[in-house]
């Protein structure tokens, strides 16, 4: 089950594809290596076994992928591609952000009590060092 992000990519362009249909490019990785490579998300959808929603969901950075499903949309960009060198940093940005290991710093700390917090910022450790048994 893939994770709620914490809301959506911004808008880099709206292309027209006829008439009536629109397609909107957000500024992920993910779709704007499909812009790129003008591969319809439907047909990404199809090749990694997922909905096309999914796809708009992480497309659009509403959801953030489990490994699972990093494997899938890598193996189905391969596929339709006809490129065995995309990886899945080409589509993803998976190693974390400063924010967000501050973030997570952060919330580590503020879920300990009160002295925990006092001897974090005293010794500037997160971590509990194991006693020694003698």
């Amino acid at each position: 089950m893939s994770r709620r992000s914490r809301g959506k990519a911004r808008v880099l362009r709206v292309i027209e594809l006829d008439g009536f249909a629109k397609r909107v490019v957000y500024d992920t990785r993910l779709d704007r290596f499909l812009d790129a490579r003008n591969i319809p998300p439907s047909h990404l959808a199809v090749a990694a076994d997922r909905s096309r929603q999914h796809v708009l969901r992480l497309r659009s950075n509403d959801l953030e992928p489990t490994l699972g499903v990093i494997r899938d949309l890598t193996a189905g960009c391969i596929a339709i591609a006809g490129d065995p060198a995309i990886t899945p940093e080409d589509l993803f940005e998976l190693a974390p952000s400063t924010d967000e290991i501050a973030e997570a710093r952060n919330r580590d700390v503020l879920s300990e009590g009160p002295e925990r917090r006092r001897d974090i910022a005293r010794t500037g450790r997160t971590y509990r060092p194991r006693h020694r048994r003698s």
